[in-house]
């Protein structure tokens, strides 16, 4: 075939696709055809390039799209939880942002042999479509990794092939993918790395063995890609390894084996934008790690997070990727017209329909970028209309928040999180206290967190853990608020836990120490406050020396970026920043970044506490989205170690509630 010939089965006389995109019985293959038509104009793909990926994209799905774009989508692999045969990719650098798909080829209810044989002739095809040079040895490697001709493909199995393409304006990309899920780890093992001996990759086998030992428990391969470059040859080869029912550190021993180390920052930010919360083990296929050979040596890794097994819905999925787009250097606004192109306009907070997968890739000359995997829609959305529309008034949204607030106390306090050392209630009771404003209700609980003073004279986490500076900072903090006396033993709590370079959580000497004692930013910068510490260039200089190159600072007990800056800006309302344009992940997050927007940005701030009340429930409170970290006293800088910590959400919804209502009321409206 020409390579400007086009597979049309939109042409066809046997009932094949049809471009009839509307109503309710449209047709699968003409909807993702149009979207493709408008990714296509997203990505500024020329127009030869353009005409050969509608031509390779109508060979490969023809017949897989070939009806009614109704789910569920059965008899294939299910590359979608819906069955949906067919994956949008997108792709983020600081370099370029550019798109492709995954999908599968074949009838639906054939056998996945004959499927594979199929996908084998339209992989052909596509070579052809695109000028690559049809590769040789790609059925060598297929007959290899299958099993033998005299056995059938195991049970189960969906798929034995997918394919993967690429559009840009030079051309198209193609990789194909095989299963390797059958038999033993160390078969899984083993196959692979015949396969790089096989294609004369005898570095990569040595590379691949050198890691083997470090990383294999409960690392299971389960495919291999590859990418197939113009003269036919294989560039990238990509092994695919799947995760059990495993903890964070699972990922620091892939980045520490294969020399990624300086990526743990952002694969921690992974884990704090999408959190697992209240367990230590991730749910099983959680992560799958790509182990990526180039061609002379190099080696790249990218881990794909299943975000759908543990994320609330398709909105803070988005808004996680955004984030961490943006901390590549990347526009995370192209994400979001990306979306919009394929008509994904009006994403749910309550189910994950869309967003499928994300992916941090780390490449060896030392980049990132970020994948971005997406269900196409079935059913074309709309967007809101804009114009009029009913808006709920601040004094209306703080009125609701505070009756969601009283009637969740117990005995004059409040509690949440869910630690080892069981929910807080001291801790907790002051952080409400010193957000919330003065108000007859509110001395019931006063009188019930002085009642709570320690023998030693503070506050902690709760009665069965000590004494701490940040609770006795936050209980400073809420009695000064209130009109109440600070006891003066309350504030040498503080100064023993102080240092020559900020404030610890705890005394030196306390058990468990280590990094606990340490100065850490968020627990500083609220010390500062309650002792009224006087702002000068010295305790200036320190916060900067923990400044992120977005213009926040990091928390050692959060996962948040803005929880710090807030406490900062709360003790030093002068302090520089340039945090406008960062992304805030959940209503927490929101919170905060509006309490800073507040000391700059008054028309900003407004917008932001309209989209903040937007995301109140009916029952006055705000959806959990504080996302506590309990880190390794071993730790000193937990937001760049990979397994830092386990993470833990304010279940019962008080934090996040009662800093939204802080964040709206200081906002000029």
């Amino acid at each position: 075939m020409a390579p400007s010939a086009s597979f049309s089965p939109a042409n066809a006389t046997d009932g094949g696709p049809r471009l009839d995109a509307a109503g309710p019985t449209a047709n699968l293959f003409s909807r993702v055809r149009l979207q493709l038509d408008a990714l296509s104009e997203w990505g500024n793909t020329g127009a030869e390039a353009c005409g050969r990926l509608v031509s390779v994209f109508e060979a490969l799905t023809g017949e897989a799209l070939d009806r009614p774009a109704n789910p569920p989508f059965p008899g294939l692999s299910f590359i979608n939880a819906d069955g949906l045969p067919f994956q949008w990719v997108f792709r983020f650098s600081r370099a370029q942002s550019g798109f492709g798909f995954v999908c599968e080829s074949g009838k639906p209810g054939d056998s996945p042999q004959q499927r594979l044989e199929y996908s084998l002739e339209r992989f052909n095809m596509a070579c052809d479509i695109a000028g690559v040079t049809r590769p040789s040895w790609f059925r060598d490697v297929t007959a290899a990794i299958m099993p033998p001709g005299n056995e059938s493909l195991p049970a189960h199995w969906r798929s034995a092939m997918w394919m993967g393409v690429a559009a840009s304006r030079t051309g198209i990309q193609l990789k194909p993918y095989l299963n390797l899920n059958r038999g033993t780890a160390r078969e899984r093992w083993m196959r692979a790395g015949w396969t790089l001996k096989h294609l004369g990759r005898l570095e990569s086998l040595e590379r691949l063995c050198a890691v083997s030992h470090r990383v294999s428990a409960d690392s299971w391969p389960v495919g291999l890609a590859f990418d197939i470059l113009p003269n036919g040859e294989a560039g990238r080869v990509k092994i695919y390894f799947r995760s059990g029912a495993v903890r964070a550190d699972w990922l620091a021993r892939w980045y520490k084996a294969t020399g990624y180390c300086a990526h743990a920052a952002q694969v921690r930010a992974c884990l704090d934008l999408f959190p697992w919360a209240g367990r230590e083990n991730y749910p099983d296929g959680a992560f799958t790690l790509s182990l990526e050979f180039h061609p002379h040596g190099p080696v790249g890794l990218k881990t794909d997070f299943a975000v759908t097994k543990w994320m609330a819905g398709d909105r803070q999925s988005l808004t996680a990727c955004g984030d961490l787009i943006e901390r590549v250097e990347a526009d995370p606004a192209r994400l979001e017209s990306a979306l919009a192109a394929i008509g994904a306009v009006s994403l749910a907070d309550g189910s994950c329909e869309v967003m499928r997968f994300a992916g941090l890739g780390s490449e060896p000359d030392g980049s990132c970028h970020v994948n971005v995997y997406v269900a196409p829609p079935c059913r074309p959305t709309r967007a809101v209309a804009k114009g009029r529309r009913t808006r709920t008034s601040k004094r209306a949204a703080i009125e609701k928040g505070l009756s969601f607030l009283l009637a969740a106390r117990t005995d004059g306090h409040w509690r949440d999180f869910r630690l080892p050392t069981g929910e807080s209630d001291a801790w907790v009771t002051a952080y409400v206290l010193a957000h919330v404003p003065k108000m007859q209700e509110a001395e019931q609980s006063l009188d019930w967190l002085l009642g709570k003073r320690t023998p030693g004279g503070g506050w902690g986490y709760n009665a069965s853990v000590e004494d701490d500076c940040d609770s006795t900072s936050w209980a400073i903090v809420a009695l000064r608020r209130h009109g109440r006396e600070v006891p003066a033993d309350a504030f040498e709590v503080l100064r023993r836990c102080e240092r020559s370079d900020g404030f610890a959580t705890y005394p030196e000497g306390s058990s468990p120490g280590n990094a606990w004692a340490r100065s850490v930013p968020d627990v500083t910068a609220l010390a500062y406050r309650a002792l009224k510490q006087p702002v000068t260039e010295e305790s200036t200089t320190m916060f900067r020396r923990w400044l992120l190159p977005n213009g926040t600072i990091p928390a050692y007990w959060w996962a948040s970026r803005f929880y710090t800056l807030a406490a900062v800006l709360d003790w030093n309302a002068g302090f520089p920043l340039d945090c406008a344009r960062s992304l805030a992940a959940g209503a927490f997050e929101q919170a905060l970044r509006l309490r800073c927007l507040v000391q700059f940005d008054a028309r900003g701030s407004r917008a932001a506490a309209s989209r903040l009340i937007a995301m109140q429930n009916a029952d006055g409170s705000w959806p959990e989205s504080a996302v506590l970290r309990l880190a390794s006293p071993e730790t000193g800088d937990p937001w760049n170690v990979i397994d830092s910590g386990p993470l833990y959400l304010d279940h019962k919804r008080i934090f996040t509630t009662v800093t939204a209502i802080d964040a709206i009321s200081r906002v000029a409206w």
